[in-house]
């Protein structure tokens, strides 16, 4: 079954042309969610399959899920150990190589794969063999730390919120903005904390690991609170989305471990199962998945805008901006395609925050154009290559028609370079909203100094304004000059 579900789950990936899970170390919640149907598709199962492998090997194990926990976690702590001595003995082997032996080109690339591979012929292996084998016992030491230390510490931030709750309640105040950061986290370590202490505790330490759930609840009111404050105030986000899931979750928990606590019913497990629909929800369900929530909650404000047009208050603007921004990161393509149905390009300019619109609508441009790969160069006439990379700022304007090259020593020109014909076209391009690729193209070729030698651009930043008559400010070259 395994198997089976990691074949679809591969064939997925591949239908969808690759998923970017980057953002699970590196991207923001938008990056989880705004990747498409496919991609959306992809995560769901994968959160099912994961799931499954879970409560599969719960069965097998044929334990209470608090005692399974328990073990399993201490499983995946002993054989991930192994991954980790792995991961610093081939970080430490790349520096010592890149360092005494050779140069490693790139090396954090070199390292990324290294890491990647650890992970997935190591790390998910040993996680596997932690969550399935579960015959053991569990030592004194990690019933100590399980059933008091932890228990301990959760029951100690418990104290702390409730005193802030009874300030919040006599200073008749609003909670701040952290609270339902640091509530969410607290209930994300409290769920394995209670229900591993529950199994590994004594006496009174396994009375307070099981009440503890029952002392979030107040929390989760709070919750409530924090998240109804800001959307309505500032409507749907994916954080927001993301939180009222959680909020959902919390509470279909509270009643399946009721029903465990007094009915005395192992059903805590069907709780992976919760987590699967939800996430099924919220990436592919039609009409009430993230990006299309966001959507119907933002485009109101950008709609609000277009009605008033030149009679839009500041505060109208600064909320369609804000509306523009989050369906353009988080509407997925629905969220654009609204974009670009009801806004005009100018609209656009006006609303987009992004450096490259600012520029635009205030009349000044912003080019930087990267990208121009080379491959080899003939220097089979050539004496001397040198490594270009010039930054020329005058206010007044830089003509263009006359750029000097200068090498390492600021006053040696090496050459003078005529890039007006190429400076004017990406100007164009760049006003006609030319992709990066398009522009990309206007620089490859060979440039001809005044002195006859050769110059190569591999990027180059133009920077202006453009009022009566367009006037280039600031201009960064990089290339190879062949002299």
């Amino acid at each position: 079954m395994i198997m089976i579900a990691g074949v679809v789950t591969s064939i997925l990936n591949v239908a969808s042309d690759g998923v970017d899970f980057s953002y699970i170390t590196y991207g923001d919640a938008y990056d989880f969610t705004a990747q498409g149907f496919f991609g959306g598709l992809y995560t769901s199962l994968m959160i099912l399959y994961l799931c499954l492998i879970i409560f599969f090997c719960y069965k097998k194990s044929k334990e209470s899920f608090e005692i399974y926990v328990a073990k399993a976690f201490c499983g995946v702590m002993k054989a991930e150990l192994l991954c980790v001595i792995l991961l610093i003995g081939s970080i430490l082997i790349i520096e010592i190589i890149d360092s005494l032996l050779i140069h490693i080109m790139w090396n954090y690339y070199v390292m990324d794969r290294v890491i990647l591979f650890i992970f997935g012929f190591v790390a998910y292996p040993c996680a596997i063999v932690g969550i399935s084998d579960t015959d053991h016992e569990i030592s004194k030491f990690g019933k100590a730390i399980l059933g008091y230390v932890f228990v301990s510490l959760l029951s100690i931030a418990y104290v702390i919120i409730y005193i802030y709750m009874f300030k919040i309640i006599i200073t008749w105040t609003f909670p701040s903005n952290e609270v339902f950061g640091i509530l969410m986290t607290l209930f994300v370590f409290g769920i394995g904390v209670w229900t591993m202490g529950y199994s590994c505790g004594d006496n009174i330490f396994r009375k307070i690991a099981g009440i503890l759930p029952f002392l979030f609840i107040p929390f989760i009111v709070l919750q409530i609170m924090c998240l109804q404050i800001r959307i309505s105030e500032y409507g749907f986000t994916t954080d927001r989305y993301l939180g009222m899931m959680l909020i959902i979750f919390e509470l279909v928990y509270m009643v399946l471990y009721a029903i465990r606590f007094f009915g005395k019913k192992d059903i805590v497990a069907n709780s992976l199962f919760i987590v699967s629909i939800l996430a099924i929800v919220t990436l592919i369900v039609p009409f009430v998945n993230v990006s299309s929530v966001v959507l119907v909650s933002q485009k109101s404000k950008i709609e609000k805008y277009l009605s008033l047009g030149d009679d839009a208050s500041a505060t109208v603007i600064e909320e369609a901006r804000d509306a523009y921004r989050v369906i353009w990161r988080e509407g997925g393509e629905s969220g654009k395609m609204y974009l670009d149905k009801s806004l005009s390009q100018d609209q656009k300019y006006f609303l987009d925050y992004s450096s490259y619109y600012y520029y635009s609508h205030h009349n000044n441009f912003y080019i930087d154009v990267n990208g121009y790969k080379v491959d080899e160069i003939d220097t089979s006439d050539v004496e001397t290559v040198y490594i270009i990379s010039n930054n020329i700022k005058d206010d007044e304007g830089i003509d263009t028609s006359s750029v000097y090259i200068y090498g390492q020593n600021p006053d040696e020109v090496l050459a003078t370079l005529d890039i007006k014909d190429m400076v004017d076209t990406l100007i164009e391009k760049d006003s006609d909203g030319a992709s990066d690729h398009e522009l990309s193209v206007s620089i490859e070729q060979e440039y001809i100094t005044e002195e006859g030698y050769k110059f190569i651009i591999t990027s180059i930043m133009v920077k202006g304004e453009k009022e009566d008559e367009t006037t280039v400010t600031n201009i960064n070259i990089c290339g190879y000059l062949l002299k």
